[in-house]
């Protein structure tokens, strides 16, 4: 039925499951066709949903892209909520001809996210199906979830492993829950709706942007409720995935769209974990593929996988050796020790958090789609937190002529250990002019927040993806008790590579380029750096002052 036939007073028929997988009928009545609602020509059907079951649940979590009919025509799908706690169930129902419009999948993603609603209809929740991840998991991927999109975050459960494939799922109809898969393999996430329309391979479902916006590529599954829980705040279909019978490929503001029949490309990622000094356990997983969700799910599979260590605990430290293989591109080596204390701050978190990072600038890179092949990290674990803080450093000299050698002993404490020293020797260079050196001793945390701007700097030169991954590559490691000496001269970062001690008339030259974000002059120069290898993560450090004198 196309829009223009629709009007306040019609009775509709809303099509959706409850429980099981039998499609239930109740009745609703449109209230009105709300102009420009969504933006310029996107009005919006408000419908009052009716029958002992709706009236009891309200809109449901899930319901997105429940088929809305009158006199058995398509008027649209129920796709937004208006309001929590209200006395009535009021929703929103995207018109049937917008679905229609959605276009056949394109070969680029996109990297729009939701828009916010207007006023106070919001789309209706999308529901993760999880099997697998840890509360605590979900809790530290809360808002990321939400601001993709994702706020039903326990909702359901799903079996593990890799779905099995199905022929062509002819018997697929408006109503039956459908899952666009996120993960598969040892965890189990899907976002899970209501399937709207099914014309001929075509399948519409949801009714709103939901998770994304633009092109994808997930797996499209059927579904099953468990059962249907009614809330005052909101209810929500708890569900299971089942078998994998094609592909959603487009999100877009009216609903998300696929086709029956294949699976898409997966990503890859094996955890290995080794722990208590047995030998590795291998985890397997598949994440779906796209610009916006592939890091924040390699994040929560990395975490999830750690949390679930039988013998995981808050202050257990983790030594971390991976690589994102990159077809046609070096790897990005991924090497590091973590530790840390709390729930919200473990070592698991931080380690979790670095491998989504890294992926990220990789995998969404201003210059290129990334070929990235696979993902894979080998964990091993200790229970006693490995941390050392650097108390002090202690000079043999402050004052110090051209090649005369200074000695700089290091003061650092074990947690909740013995003292320990390191000794660094340094001979000042012949040719050393007469002033200032400053001196940085310390970790990487110290001493890459001095960096820090410098390193912004790189980043925002970089030419290609490649000059990203040598950046990438070249960061500083936390099991490293860092010595780096630096003085004030002239320098630049030039295409992201650093340029020490130009003379002054090369500097005014290079100068001259500050506005084409290819040159970025630079205050201080490093003459000398070098960093002992610990077995302990190393926090803390201090700077002093070394004066030369001639």
């Amino acid at each position: 039925m196309p829009l223009s036939e629709v009007r306040p007073g019609m009775m509709a028929t809303v099509h959706t499951v409850f429980e099981g997988s039998a499609v239930e009928e109740f009745p609703a009545e449109i209230v009105a066709v709300m102009e420009n609602f969504l933006g310029p020509r996107q009005d919006l059907i408000l419908a009052r949903l009716k029958g002992p079951k709706a009236e009891f649940t309200g809109v449901v979590a899930g319901m997105s892209g429940s088929p809305v009919y009158v006199d058995g025509r398509l008027v649209g799908a129920l796709s937004y909520r208006l309001g929590q706690f209200t006395k009535e169930p009021i929703a929103g129902v995207t018109p049937i001809e917008y679905m229609l419009a959605l276009p056949r999948p394109v070969a680029a993603q996109s990297a729009a996210a939701p828009g916010a609603s207007p006023a106070a209809l919001t789309p209706i929740e999308v529901p993760l199906v999880v099997a697998g991840v840890p509360a605590a998991v979900l809790r530290l991927y809360a808002d990321e979830l939400s601001r993709l999109g994702l706020h039903g975050m326990s909702a359901g459960g799903g079996r593990s492993g890799a779905a099995p494939q199905a022929g062509p799922p002819s018997s697929l109809k408006g109503g039956d829950p459908i899952a666009a898969t996120l993960v598969t393999g040892d965890i189990m996430v899907a976002a899970t709706g209501t399937v709207t329309l099914v014309d001929g391979d075509r399948v519409m479902a949801f009714g709103h942007p939901s998770f994304l916006r633009g092109a994808a590529q997930m797996p499209m599954a059927r579904a099953e409720v468990y059962l249907t829980l009614a809330s005052l705040a909101n209810s929500v279909k708890l569900s299971h995935v089942l078998e994998t019978i094609g592909t959603f490929n487009e999100s877009r503001l009216p609903g998300i769209a696929g086709e029956l029949g294949r699976s898409p490309e997966m990503l890859p990622v094996t955890v290995n974990v080794a722990h208590s000094g047995g030998p590795p356990m291998p985890y397997h997983y598949e994440l779906a593929r796209h610009r916006d969700l592939s890091p924040v799910l390699l994040g929560i599979v990395t975490a999830a996988t750690l949390f679930n260590v039988p013998t995981f605990a808050a202050e257990m430290s983790y030594a971390l050796d991976g690589v994102i293989d990159i077809d046609g591109h070096d790897d990005v080596v991924l090497r590091d020790l973590y530790a840390g204390f709390t729930e919200q701050d473990s070592g698991a978190a931080a380690l979790a958090g670095d491998v989504q990072a890294f992926f990220s600038a990789v995998w969404q890179n201003r210059f290129a789609e990334a070929p990235v092949r696979s993902v894979n990290l080998t964990i091993s674990t200790v229970e006693k937190g490995r941390l050392s803080l650097v108390e002090g450093v202690y000079p043999s000299r402050r004052q110090v002529r051209p090649g005369e050698t200074a000695e700089f002993r290091v003061l650092m404490r074990s947690y909740r250990g013995e003292p320990m020293t390191r000794t660094f020797t340094w001979r000042i260079p012949d040719g050393e002019p007469a002033g200032t050196l400053t001196v940085h001793v310390g970790g990487s945390n110290v001493l890459g927040a001095a960096e820090r701007a410098v390193l912004s700097r790189q980043a925002a030169q970089v030419d290609n993806i490649d000059q990203l991954i040598a950046l990438l590559n070249g960061l500083r490691g936390s099991d490293q008790l860092y010595f780096k000496v630096t003085r004030r001269a002239a320098g630049a970062v030039v295409h992201s590579e650093i340029m020490p001690s130009l003379p002054p008339s090369v500097a005014a030259t290079l100068s001259t380029g500050r506005g084409t974000g290819e040159v970025t002059p630079l205050a201080d120069t490093t003459i000398h750096e070098e960093s002992l290898g610990m077995d302990v993560i190393v926090v803390g450090g201090t700077t002093l002052q070394l004066n030369v004198v001639r």
